[in-house]
């Protein structure tokens, strides 16, 4: 595998924590886990080790609920639902156990509780645990889940005992209660069930968009927070009771999105109860107090946001508290409930739950043939079932394409000349089968491009004509020309007679015509070429793999 190089922002998301999640390069992939989650039914806490421990429920943690038990070893990410409960182990293993009426836990038959947990599913990158249901993530941005059908946003009643395939490409998860959400590779969010975010609707019965450009979120039932790129936090839905008038509770909601605040890292809600983790690793609060579990040392309901901590990593709201780690490892909790430290507390300030928390952050993902090695899982920019993601993968295999970052192809960008010399130089190497190395001849101080440039020029593939046009846009004629010199004449073999009408004044007619007989680049209908229309890096992977195959 090559190094690492950079990281791709997206989410997975466990209950009420909304963190971002990282991929990785174009050969080592990673993904981001959470490390604490809780519900209605406890808490579920990752250790440094990789060791998994809960308390709150006396059903799933078999201690009284009080204190924290072991469950696991190997853990990445858990979810802790209502009554039931799943984390995900190193190797993309999905194990799940505890309340199984609506068929919960995926086993494929609704039943009794399951004490000792079970292997369900693999390729897993993220499982979130509602009210009687589960969202399941895989690698391949396939959205699965089981239980309670009315949750799943399938748009019926039936309850789901394994888990049913409910959509494609997407980024992250996030079920809580009765609702959930789903982040989508586009940076769509998506929410269906309960959702009271307006005064004017309730359930939800399929998933129905709430806005664009996303990165991370959380939701509740009574409303979202969303981050974008730029950091900044979006609400929908309730922001505040206002108590009761001519026998109604009057309440105020944000019905479209609206900004409440900059420099966001992650975000979590509950209710109308809101917490943002800033990047400087401040964390604020507002809203809903009635237990303390802002934080402020008081039960005073917050209108604006409140600094409460420094040096913050992650914040999670329950229903009735809230859990904070610190980036010291040590996990502290504030509000009532049972917050792991052996007693049942109601208390306005922090006290500390335990030391050596996992902080959140990525984990390898294990190598999944067919999955992980995909450009719609490299790419976050390339959908699965993509026009062109087939010619996309044939190219990428061969190494002949790259992205314009690590996780970004840019198949709707047009192709420079300098990409271009890229591509045609290592499909000549590798006709050549001299095994090139570029960057080896690459010389200090040189453009990115230059050794692929120097290399065309030596071996006859180009001539100076395209001197400073490194940086400018490719012509569908200038492409023909680029590949039609790529390889040995004997690759261009003639499969079909082509006559365009719109080349006879292109300085590259012949090429052009050499490489449609070829049947490696075609036309634009109605007998045209279009030889002065650009190219797109998506068009461009086409005629890549269609050189390929002429190879074979």
């Amino acid at each position: 595998m090559k190094k690492l190089i950079s990281l791709l922002l997206i989410s997975i998301l466990c209950l009420s924590l909304a963190s971002p999640a990282m991929a990785g390069s174009e050969f080592a992939k990673e993904r981001f886990a959470n490390t604490i989650s809780t519900e209605y039914g406890g808490t579920a806490v990752i250790k440094a080790d990789g060791t998994l421990w809960g308390w709150g429920s006396s059903t799933l943690y078999k201690n009284g609920g009080l204190s924290p038990v072991k469950v696991a070893d190997d853990v990445v990410t858990a979810s802790n639902g209502s009554d039931h409960a799943g984390f995900i182990k190193s190797d993309g293993s999905l194990w799940m156990w505890g309340k199984n009426n609506s068929g919960q836990l995926g086993t494929g038959a609704a039943g009794d509780f399951v004490e000792t947990p079970v292997r369900i599913m693999d390729g897993v990158q993220a499982v979130s645990c509602g009210n009687g249901y589960t969202l399941i993530l895989k690698y391949d941005g396939t959205l699965w889940g089981c239980g309670r059908t009315s949750c799943l946003g399938l748009g019926t009643n039936e309850n789901a005992a394994a888990p049913v395939k409910l959509m494609d490409n997407v980024a992250a998860i996030q079920a809580h209660s009765d609702c959930a959400g789903a982040l989508k590779k586009d940076g769509s969010l998506w929410a269906w069930g309960s959702l009271f975010f307006h005064s004017t609707y309730a359930y939800t019965a399929k998933p129905a968009k709430q806005m664009d450009g996303v990165v991370s979120f959380s939701i509740s039932g009574q409303g979202l927070l969303a981050v974008k790129a730029d950091g900044s936090v979006w609400h929908i839905g309730l922001v505040k009771s206002e108590g009761v008038k001519g026998g109604n509770l009057v309440r105020s909601y944000h019905d479209t999105p609206s900004k409440v605040m900059d420099g966001a890292a992650s975000v979590s809600i509950f209710d109308n109860r809101f917490a943002v983790v800033k990047k400087d690793g401040t964390l604020w609060t507002w809203g809903q107090n009635e237990r303390g579990q802002l934080g402020t040392g008081n039960t005073t309901d917050q209108a604006k946001p409140v600094k409460v901590l420094d040096n913050v990593s992650a914040a999670v709201f329950g229903s009735t508290s809230l859990y904070v780690l610190k980036k010291d490892g040590a996990l502290w909790g504030v509000g009532n409930g049972s917050l792991g430290n052996g007693t049942y507390l109601d208390t306005k300030t922090f006290v500390k739950v335990m030391d050596g928390v996992k902080l959140p952050g990525t984990v390898p993902a294990p190598n999944i043939p067919g999955v992980t090695d995909k450009v719609s899982f490299i790419f976050k920019d390339v959908s699965s079932g993509a026009w062109y993601e087939k010619y996309l993968q044939s190219a990428y295999d061969n190494k002949i394409v790259g992205g314009t970052s690590a996780d970004t192809y840019s198949p709707d960008a047009q192709l420079t000349h300098a990409q271009i010399m890229v591509m045609v130089s290592q499909l000549h190497s590798k006709q050549k089968g001299d095994n090139y190395d570029f960057l080896a001849n690459k010389s200090a101080g040189s453009a990115w491009y230059q050794a692929y440039e120097d290399y065309c020029k030596a071996e006859g593939i180009i001539d100076d004509r395209f001197d400073g046009k490194e940086m400018q846009n490719v012509s569908r004629a200038e492409m023909a020309y680029y590949f039609a010199h790529t390889l040995e004449v004997r690759y261009y073999t003639e499969k079909k007679s082509v006559e365009f009408n719109d080349i006879s004044a292109s300085d590259y007619a012949s090429d052009i015509l050499t490489l449609a007989k070829a049947d490696i680049v075609g036309g634009k209908g109605d007998g045209k070429y279009a030889p002065d229309a650009l190219v797109t890096r998506a068009e461009t992977s086409v005629f890549v793999s269609n050189i390929l195959d002429a190879m074979e």
